[in-house]
């Protein structure tokens, strides 16, 4: 339980997250951007990533490897070595006397668990779990095929060419800000998300693709219908595009280049809520966006 409630707990917060992904990414079609000026010696690098990731679908470019390679560090938004999974565990879980079917309706619920994930952990299980957690069950075909995020795909990379590794957020940090949004409030996106006519998978398939192709305008259209909360945008979004902008910046200058992979939803600007490539332009950074195509076979 305590494994799976690590792995519920990344793809469950950052999951849900790249649902409102991509919108304005400051009008420039690119997920990579090159850092300079400002006192930096070398060249960093700042990656968007697709937090839900089956390299049987795509694969990273050459040129991602290459100036990760040449980066001294490597920062994602989680470093889940450090992880500590009896609190996470706890953390996921609903406390307050509620459950979960009678959050979001018997109706909701009995479609929650017509999935294969949820049908095999059991009813007693997964109403216990919160909301934005138990979204990821959604996508999770069973115990054993559990996708692995790009950003943890390059941080095993950067481990293995000997690169420093670093967190940008706390896990402690991420579930303070999801415990801010109102349980009710992630049951009810939960069960809009069920009770569409569409298979809710069929979102991240249609998410993967338009990643792939890096077309903007189309996934910008397919997101008009996602409204988040001005809560859940201040919390989940605005706060921390601040916080990974500040601890970038610090990590840049303590280790003289890094690498730092984020949720593409923080590179842009999102409803007047400024990104983290602006608010690094504000301290004075050069970033400038680099053209690359995924490799699908």
């Amino acid at each position: 339980m305590k494994k799976r409630a690590k792995h519920i707990a990344h793809i469950g917060i950052t999951g849900i997250l790249t649902i409102f992904a991509f919108s304005n990414l400051n009008a420039q079609n690119s997920l990579l951007w090159k850092i300079e000026g400002n006192g930096l010696e070398h060249p960093s690098y700042l990656l968007g990533t697709i937090h839900i990731y089956d390299t049987t679908d795509f694969k990273l470019p050459t040129v991602i490897f290459q100036h990760l390679e040449s980066c001294n560090a490597y920062a994602m938004e989680i470093n889940m070595d450090e992880s500590n999974p009896s609190a996470l565990a706890s953390r996921t879980m609903i406390m307050d006397g509620n459950t979960l079917d009678i959050l979001m309706g018997e109706e909701a619920f009995d479609r929650l668990m017509s999935f294969p994930m949820p049908a095999m952990m059991g009813r007693e299980v997964v109403k216990r779990i919160k909301p934005i957690f138990t979204t990821s069950l959604i996508y999770m075909e069973d115990a054993n095929h559990r996708p692995q995020s790009i950003d943890q795909y390059l941080f095993s990379y950067a481990k293995a060419h000997g690169k420093a590794v670093f967190g940008i957020e706390t896990m402690e940090e991420q579930l303070d800000a999801v415990d801010a949004i109102p349980m009710k409030d992630q049951a009810e996106m939960l069960k809009e998300s069920l009770m569409k006519e569409d298979d809710p998978r069929d979102a991240i398939k249609k998410l993967w693709d338009t990643y792939k192709s890096q077309n903007f305008e189309e996934l910008e259209k397919e997101l008009e219908e996602s409204n988040p909360s001005p809560l859940f945008t201040h919390e989940l979004i605005e706060k921390r595009n601040v916080n990974m902008a500040d601890r970038i910046s610090s990590m840049m200058v303590e280790n003289g280049s890094l690498f730092a992979a984020i949720g593409a939803l923080h590179l842009g600007d999102i409803h007047k809520i400024k990104g983290v490539v602006s608010l690094l332009q504000e301290k004075g950074y050069t970033l400038t966006p680099i053209e690359f195509t995924f490799i699908t076979e």
